[in-house]
């Protein structure tokens, strides 16, 4: 007799009859579970990509936060938000007036309702962020002009809800659908210097820095550079291995 596994450290691999010794049984066992739970995996991801994608579709969750298309309900929320001078002190616009925010925002609104009640997919990506029906802020992955599959993205969270890694989720969020739903080929980013929180999100979630535009930004008579950052398909997405990518180039 001798075991299936020739390389079972139980057997020596003399006999007749093949049988799985005690130590292939359970090696198999272990196998056929971990086979098991793979499949299970990536049918959920299959399942979580299709939902995702369905046409029409408002809101999403994800990371225990609900993203939903932007509509003419939130934009009270988002007056009020972009007329506080803390939320605007590092970005290239604000404190808002009410009138400034709708003349931006009510385009937006109508375009992308239009394109949800014909179930097609809107032009521009601009969700409301909740927690609980609370409103947290909001991000969007806007197209970049001539630049098919580029898309820029774009973070906004009240200053009642900062540091409570929010910005994160929501990049982690934008990610998920740019590649998995609208089958981008890159997103980029870009903050206005000592804009230290955008920063720290776009690199945790995997973005590389690749360049400043030097005195690119004014506002309020102060002059300032603007960082650039980009995310490829298929590139890592946290921070870690993207060190760990880099120091291997290095040696």
């Amino acid at each position: 007799m001798h075991c299936m596994d020739y390389g079972c450290l139980e057997c020596d691999g003399q006999g007749y009859i093949a049988y799985d010794c005690e130590y292939c049984s359970e090696a198999r066992a272990k196998e056929r579970a971990k086979n098991q739970k793979q499949a299970e995996k990536f049918a959920t991801k299959k399942a979580k990509k299709m939902e995702m994608s369905k046409p029409g579709k408002t809101t999403f969750q994800q990371h225990g936060l609900t993203f939903t298309y932007l509509s003419e309900s939130d934009l009270p929320a988002i007056i009020q938000m972009l007329a506080k001078a803390s939320v605007c002190e590092h970005v290239f616009f604000g404190p808002n007036t009410e009138q400034e925010t709708r003349s931006y925002f009510e385009p937006l609104v109508a375009s992308i309702q239009s394109s949800l009640a014909k179930k097609e997919r809107p032009a521009e990506h601009v969700f409301t962020i909740r927690k609980e029906e609370i409103f947290l802020g909001q991000c969007a992955l806007l197209p970049v002009a001539f630049s098919p599959g580029n898309f820029l993205i774009g973070l906004t969270i009240d200053d009642a809800h900062w540091r409570k890694g929010i910005g994160e989720q929501a990049c982690r969020f934008l990610i998920d659908f740019a590649f998995k739903v609208l089958n981008a080929r890159r997103l980029s980013g870009d903050c206005m210097q000592g804009n230290v929180g955008s920063r720290k999100v776009m690199e945790k979630c995997g973005f590389r820095y690749e360049g400043t535009q030097n005195k690119y930004w004014s506002k309020n008579g102060r002059v300032c550079d603007n960082h650039l950052f980009g995310l490829l398909k298929g590139q890592p997405t946290s921070k870690k291995v993207v060190k760990k990518t880099a120091s291997k180039k290095a040696t």
